[in-house]
């Protein structure tokens, strides 16, 4: 199994540091040889005509931050995210970091917004 990690801080609203203690580090994911597990979000996440914006929806989605896919979903204007792949939206609103999202929020140099 492999592990991924968040990194140890976002920016959010080009202004604001949010640091992320390591007890929200997600270990998980798959690999090339791991099924996908039954409920697993596996659609990618959509992004704006322009390009510059993830779109992230209620059912989840896989969206890429830096050089690492997390798997993110919207409840109301709650960004909840896992670093890696194979996580169901149970999971990831459970178990994943919370971020307020109202508004859209930058991590990692990519603009998201809650649809």
């Amino acid at each position: 199994m492999k592990t991924k990690k968040h990194p140890a801080s976002f920016i959010l609203s080009g202004a604001a540091v949010l640091a992320l203690s390591a007890a929200l580090t997600a270990c998980g994911g798959s690999s090339d040889s791991e099924p996908t597990k039954e409920g697993a979000i596996t659609v990618q996440c959509p992004i704006s005509t322009g390009g510059s914006l993830l779109l992230v929806t209620a059912q989840g989605c896989l969206g890429e931050l830096g050089n690492q896919t997390h798997t993110m979903s919207c409840k109301r204007s709650t960004l909840h995210m896992l670093s890696g792949d194979n996580w169901t939206r149970q999971e990831v609103e459970t178990q994943g970091s919370s971020i307020n999202a109202a508004g859209g929020v930058t991590i990692q140099g990519r603009a998201i917004k809650c649809i």
